[in-house]
């Protein structure tokens, strides 16, 4: 359930009307690609670039609130977390091995192709009309 507040506690909010997967699917892309946003100005295009949040490098950045490397953080943070979440408990490997993947600063904005076909494969895997995202080709 996508509400918050006092109904929302006793299960009364108001459910999303996107799937679950789907959901995760977005986290984990929305998450990724905040994680290749060191600066404004500064996409990660190679691996170990300076800005990853789990790279050494990225200490040197400024990190105030706000700040595209603290928002990284803290969605990484909050993906590494849905392990314990009941509502993703079926699909808690698919985001475990995503934030593994999206935490390795070796893994850079080139490697978005990769994430993207693991999670349309796991999460989508009857659905045809997405296999022109996983290798440019109806057939993949």
């Amino acid at each position: 359930q996508q509400s918050e507040g006092l109904l929302a506690s006793f299960g009364l909010g108001k459910r999303s009307a996107l799937s679950l997967e789907f959901r995760l699917f977005a986290q984990c892309l929305s998450t990724f690609l905040a994680c290749q946003l060191a600066t404004p100005e500064f996409l990660r295009l190679q691996p170990h670039a300076r800005g990853h949040p789990r790279s050494s490098s990225s200490s040197s950045l400024q990190a105030s609130q706000g700040s595209p490397l603290e928002v990284a953080r803290r969605l990484l943070t909050s993906l590494e977390s849905l392990h314990s979440n009941r509502a993703y408990a079926s699909l808690s490997s698919v985001a475990t091995e995503a934030a593994r993947f999206i935490a390795d600063p070796a893994n850079c904005f080139q490697n978005s192709q990769q994430l993207i076909s693991y999670l349309i494969k796991i999460l989508f895997p009857n659905d045809r009309c997405l296999d022109i995202l996983l290798l440019g080709t109806p057939n993949a």
